[in-house]
């Protein structure tokens, strides 16, 4: 259950390419802003979540929004301005074997692409080699499912979406794209898996009479998308917004609590993430790393990355110094707002327009440790 969001350079204030996501996952489950450098390998394999693969020679910096468990991400950005967020599908195809998850394929899309469309193909290459399953959940074996993606880059955006071993691609054409949780590519895409249709047609899932319809044909009780739907909503936002779009915008969608994009219960949104990719500029990507948006800071993030310092990546044991566990315990004692996050991330937004390089990094910085201080200095005062 997530929802992600792109504007592309027509829809957006500035000219830049917007992307976004919440990433909604079992309660208990803690999701880290995590950051591994450019690196060279001698090793010849990586382990992933459960299977281990070749390992290239060479892996872009990644930034990621990674579940603790996990080798993947559910969603994140690389050095050379790729962006990626995934989302659960439930197809006719049967759910395999520990293989790739699909939070797997997107941090191994980030590492190893320089473009949106590079790294479709990266995940492409790799889904039809080792396939994709196992568990998507560390304490639900239960929780199986196949994947679609949002992929960005300074320049154009791709959706690609899975069953199996299958896929089809769509470039957006359109100034805003979304996705969340429904196979939504029908009979307009741009590639697909060498006969696709044609199995299709063999399971009984298309009518040869008729143009093939990915969606229509793979997905399980497939019907067409509510307008009142999380994803129907966020599209007609999107729409609305189309023009004057900024990372702001995507902000307020992400924390819409009323059509459940900020995921509220046993599953909830437990991390969200903003990307705002230039052309000729430094890309900026604000990150939470704590549950709902409606209660979060977005933080910006640029490269080169040399520290997440004040951030500390949170553990299984409770730690009140850590920005995960402190956010969690004033959210369960105080259902309302906590901070008015808003204000302060429309000052540093206004802040880092004419920032360098220098004083971002300043300015990232100090909104890690304002975060963190208020909420020690809440917890203080509420127990």
């Amino acid at each position: 259950m997530c929802d992600t969001f792109v504007a592309l350079s027509q829809a957006t204030t500035d000219g830049s390419v917007i992307f976004g996501k919440n990433s909604d996952r079992p309660y208990s489950e803690i999701q880290n802003i995590t950051y591994y450098p450019h690196d060279e390998h001698k090793e010849t394999e990586i382990q992933c979540t459960y299977i281990k693969i070749p390992q290239v020679e060479e892996t872009n910096a990644v930034l990621l929004s990674q579940p603790y468990w996990m080798f993947g991400a559910e969603m994140g950005a690389n050095e050379h301005g790729v962006v990626i967020g995934n989302e659960a599908v439930w197809t006719r195809e049967p759910l395999g074997p520990p293989a790739l998850l699909g939070m797997d394929l997107l941090r191994l899309a980030l590492e190893r692409s320089q473009t949106a469309s590079n790294a479709l193909e990266t995940i492409v290459e790799l889904l039809e080699r080792y396939g994709q399953g196992g568990a998507c959940a560390e304490n639900d074996s239960s929780l199986n499912y196949h994947n679609s993606f949002l992929l960005a880059d300074r320049s154009e955006a791709w959706v690609l979406e899975t069953a199996g071993k299958w896929w089809v691609a769509e470039r957006v054409k359109e100034p805003t794209r979304n996705i969340s949780n429904n196979l939504s590519i029908r009979t307009d895409y741009d590639l697909a898996a060498a006969g696709l249709v044609d199995y299709a047609r063999e399971k009984g899932f298309s009518e040869t009479t008729k143009p093939f319809d990915f969606a229509k044909a793979f997905e399980i009780n497939w019907r067409e998308c509510s307008p009142y739907s999380r994803e129907g909503i966020g599209r007609r936002i999107l729409q609305d917004k189309a023009g004057n779009i900024s990372p702001l915008t995507i902000m307020k969608l992400l924390r819409n609590c009323e059509a459940g994009i900020c995921m509220h219960g046993g599953f909830r949104s437990t991390a969200s993430m903003v990307s705002q990719l230039f052309s000729l500029e430094i890309d900026i990507h604000w990150m939470t790393g704590t549950p709902h948006p409606c209660k979060s800071m977005f933080k910006p993030i640029t490269f080169p990355i040399s520290s997440l310092t004040p951030y500390q990546p949170a553990t299984n044991s409770p730690d009140q110094n850590s920005i995960w566990w402190a956010h969690t315990q004033l959210s369960e004692t105080k259902p309302a707002r906590l901070p008015n996050w808003e204000k302060k991330e429309m000052e540093i937004h206004s802040k880092i327009q004419s920032a360098n390089d220098e004083q971002f990094k300043a300015i990232s910085k100090q909104a890690f440790t304002i975060e963190q201080e208020k909420y020690l200095s809440l917890i203080q005062n509420s127990f």
